[in-house]
């Protein structure tokens, strides 16, 4: 797919009355609106875009392909994309967000607070899990996820000292 043809496409898409996701077209940054983090966007990469609507809610979503076989989803929600498995016990979500990963630390923080005693039980490692795999996924399609690798560090030492 050219450059430009992606470029109007992405804007269009970004236009949209609901759209979770802006697009900054001269830096070719996406701005996810759910968790206030940008995405840099190289153009080159994406081989096909496709519009699509979100069965349950109606509202209108864009698939981007890249070269590499990863995909992103422009969505109500913010940025999505697939998850990395990390947990072969886990059942995943087929598409994740950074907005799952603050759900994910919520768990997990309820869980230390309200259930001392299960703090290293399987909805904690299952959250932790899930977080993994959100983390992996996300820097492999270029989010800088160091501040939200620093809360899940915080949180591991917190379910270790509660042991």
């Amino acid at each position: 797919m050219e450059r430009a043809e992606a470029t109007a496409i992405i804007t269009r898409h970004c236009r949209t009355a609901g759209s979770g996701v802006l697009f900054d077209e001269a830096a070719t940054t996406l701005y996810d609106l759910r968790v206030n983090r940008s995405l840099a966007i190289d153009l080159g990469r994406i081989k096909r875009a496709e519009a699509h609507s979100n069965r349950e809610t109606s509202q209108p979503y864009l698939a981007l392909l890249r070269d590499d076989g990863r995909q992103l989803f422009l969505t109500e929600f913010g940025i999505a994309f697939d998850p990395m498995p990390v947990n072969a016990a886990l059942a995943l979500p087929p598409v994740v967000c950074l907005r799952d990963f603050y759900t994910a630390i919520s768990r997990i923080d309820h869980l230390l607070t309200a259930h001392p005693e299960a703090e290293g039980g399987k909805n904690a490692l299952d959250a932790v899990s899930l977080s993994l795999s959100i983390l992996g996924a996300a820097r492999a399609i270029g989010f800088d996820v160091s501040r939200e690798e620093r809360e899940l560090d915080a949180r591991l030492a917190a379910i270790e000292s509660a042991r």
